[in-house]
């Protein structure tokens, strides 16, 4: 039986966005924003996911392509969870 295995968080260059993931099995699209605040998209198309990460402004593009678009819901952690993510990050770059 083959393990499912969560995607991981990419940082991106944007003033807005601080990281995104993919879930392809799933066609969803994690968003965190920097002020914590994480949103789930869904039926977002891979092509659109490599668009977003090739986009001149980030931002721009998910406020423009995703969030009109896209149902969604906030799957912002507790404050704990959050500062984990954060050290992940850091550890990561």
């Amino acid at each position: 039986m083959r393990r499912r295995t969560e995607s991981k968080w990419a940082h991106v260059a944007s003033s807005a966005v601080r990281a995104v993931r993919y879930h392809a099995a799933r066609n969803e699209l994690d968003v965190r924003f920097e002020e914590g605040r994480e949103y789930r998209y869904g039926k977002v198309p891979r092509s659109k996911f490599r668009a977003l990460l090739e986009a001149e402004s980030i931002g721009e593009f998910v406020n423009h392509e995703i969030k009109p678009h896209h149902p969604f819901q906030e799957i912002t952690p507790s404050s704990r969870q959050q500062l984990r993510n954060i050290e992940d990050l850091r550890n990561a770059n």
